[in-house]
């Protein structure tokens, strides 16, 4: 509770159940373990069905590039990772490869869209959180 009220005071916003949760996942994500991006790529690829040849890949189809984004986005949150060592763990990618999915994710996450996991669409919060979750508990 203390945190959910610091962070009221701070941003002015009203506390809301999404917000809740959000707060709530950070703490626990930093009092719980460190992730490493190896834990964040087995996850992505378990949970999307794909190898990790094809996430580190230059394939564009989305069944791969979005789930590459995601992990991206995971890795930029979840690790104290650099743009360029995120980049280079993911293919060798560029840092401004890294900062394009973390916009776009972050562009998902605003208009609510869904991404398709084992042929049934997610919302990309649920499909974050169940990532997160995930790695969390590994």
């Amino acid at each position: 509770m203390n945190c959910l009220q610091t962070w009221h005071v701070m941003t002015k916003q009203k506390i809301t159940t999404t917000m809740a949760r959000q707060v709530l996942a950070d703490l626990e994500r930093d009092c719980i373990r460190i992730i490493k991006m190896d834990d964040i790529k087995q996850i992505v690829c378990t949970t999307f069905g794909i190898s990790e040849a094809d996430l580190k890949s230059s394939r564009r189809s989305r069944n791969v590039s979005q789930p590459r984004m995601l992990a991206m986005f995971l890795a930029r949150k979840l690790t104290q990772a650099a743009y360029s060592e995120i980049g280079d763990f993911f293919g060798g990618r560029n840092h401004s490869t890294v900062m394009f999915a973390e916009k776009k994710v972050r562009q998902w996450l605003k208009n609510q869209d869904s991404i398709r996991v084992a042929l049934q669409d997610w919302s990309t919060e649920e499909i974050i959180e169940s990532l997160e979750q995930q790695l969390l508990a590994s």
